[in-house]
């Protein structure tokens, strides 16, 4: 294993030996801060079921939210088939929460990438509108290998307070996804926690550009997403969401995996579509 220092654009890549999947299967997951007064749902008392998790699935693209930089080393370690990409928020190093996106190298080839704030100030850390932190969105162009075809990812967690934010940070999403595609028009997808229910404004301006992955999905516990570290029948809020656009669905999961004590390995469940 050949592991790349940290660097202002956080990058390290690693490989393994290929799978059969031909189909793109993408993850969207708030892990959980690395909090010791989560007591029996600390992060280091989950971090190695999380990655027996994450294994089992093996997506191609991971989009992970809530990631502190102990989080990030530990989850690049162990999850070896990753090329990650991403910087954290409070200043575009490695300081406070990250929003990586971690890349299936053996399928995709990074192209370029990167990460901006929410904010009227996009280009440096800063914190935008009424939101309470900081907050950021990181994107990568990809290209699949087997075929040359290229698509954009952009990975996000916003504020939990600002209302303003939300939706304005939405609007700055769809902006920048304008102005990547502003030479040619590429599938994309975006993903994360925006801190919203379907009917309000964030979602409903996403939904009108973009397809929602959960959209005509069944599922007998409901589509919530945030359980509180609970029991499944309270989450009832669907607030993690995978969002696409020039690509075929053919699959979405709410995932909701538990630990072997039969606790939550989250206070969230992770959020799968798969791509034709």
């Amino acid at each position: 294993m050949k592991t790349a220092k940290l660097i202002l654009l956080f990058s390290l890549c690693f490989w393994f030996e290929p799978n059969k999947a031909q189909n793109l299967e993408v993850i969207s997951y708030n892990i959980r801060y690395s909090t010791a007064s989560d007591s029996l749902n600390y992060w280091e008392n989950r971090k190695f079921e999380m990655v027996d998790f994450l294994q089992k699935e093996s997506p191609q693209i991971i989009g992970f939210q809530e990631v502190l930089l102990n989080q990030l080393q530990f989850l690049s370690s162990q999850l070896s088939n990753y090329c990650v990409l991403g910087v954290g928020r409070d200043d575009g190093k490695q300081g406070g929460e990250f929003s990586p996106i971690f890349v299936d190298t053996i399928h995709y080839k990074i192209i370029e990438s990167g990460t901006f704030w929410l904010s009227e100030t996009p280009e440096k850390p800063s914190k935008g509108w009424d939101a309470a932190l900081n907050r950021i969105c990181t994107w990568a162009k990809l290209e699949f290998i087997q075929t040359g075809r290229c698509l954009y990812v952009y990975n996000s967690h916003f504020d939990h307070m600002g209302k303003i934010a939300r939706d304005s940070s939405s609007h700055l999403i769809l902006t920048k996804i304008n102005q990547h595609l502003k030479i040619r028009s590429l599938p994309i997808i975006v993903m994360g926690d925006f801190n919203s229910e379907p009917a309000e404004p964030a979602i409903q301006r996403f939904s009108k550009t973009l397809l929602d992955a959960s959209q005509m999905e069944k599922d007998s516990l409901g589509l919530g997403t945030f359980n509180g570290f609970k029991s499944h029948s309270s989450a009832f809020k669907q607030i993690d969401f995978i969002f696409y656009l020039g690509l075929k669905k053919v699959g979405y999961q709410t995932l909701r995996p538990l630990r072997s004590n039969q606790l939550q390995l989250s206070d969230h469940y992770a959020v799968k579509a798969v791509f034709q």
